[in-house]
């Protein structure tokens, strides 16, 4: 399991710039466009230590 590392609102905002550049993607504004609700179905295992049993 990896180290999670807790970054802020920069970090992620350089984080993202440097994904999106390297990828060549493209964001688009979508806050104009209606809601749309659909289902999913999702299955997996979640592992979690003694610490948080008790």
């Amino acid at each position: 399991m990896t180290k999670l590392k807790i970054v802020n609102q920069d970090e992620l905002k350089d984080w993202a710039k440097e994904i999106f550049k390297k990828n060549s993607f493209n964001m688009v504004d979508v806050s104009s466009k209606k809601e749309t609700f659909r289902r999913a179905l999702a299955s997996g295992k979640i592992y979690v230590g003694k610490k948080f049993l008790t």
